[in-house]
């Protein structure tokens, strides 16, 4: 894990996109959301894009990606088996094809600068804190 000033606050605002991705998955799909199980689902990809590139800005090494790309196609596989389960909602190979081309892409810009941006926001907000306590 990356040396942050807040760490809770990136641990518990990821378990919040967590339990965001859970909630959606498995809520009941309205009858006029225009769903067509035959097109590919953007919102699945958006999703686990964001969990991966989010979590990969904490858990920097490569060892550890793998630990939470295999985590988190488990976890997608697992709510799609859930999702006859609630009105409205079916098990979609798409959907899956969609959360594994999310995760390969927040492992593609996790190697970029998009990487380590959360440090960067972790160190302004130390500074922005800092300041904020000197001036009271």
């Amino acid at each position: 894990m990356h040396p942050f000033k807040y760490p809770r606050l990136w641990l518990t605002f990821g378990s919040l996109l967590i339990t965001i991705v859970v909630t959606l998955s498995l809520w009941p799909d309205p009858p006029s959301s225009g769903h067509d199980p035959d097109h590919f689902n953007f919102r699945h990809a958006v999703a686990y894009l964001t969990l991966m590139l989010w979590f990969s800005n904490i858990y920097s090494q490569r060892s550890h990606r793998i630990r939470l790309s295999a985590v988190f196609f488990l976890m997608g596989s697992c709510l799609e088996l859930l999702q006859p389960l609630s009105p409205g909602r079916t098990l979609m190979l798409t959907d899956l094809l969609a959360n594994v081309v999310g995760l390969l892409l927040g492992i593609g810009l996790a190697m970029t600068f998009f990487g380590t941006c959360l440090i960067e926001v972790d160190a302004l907000l130390f500074q922005v804190a800092r300041r904020f306590k000197a001036s009271s």
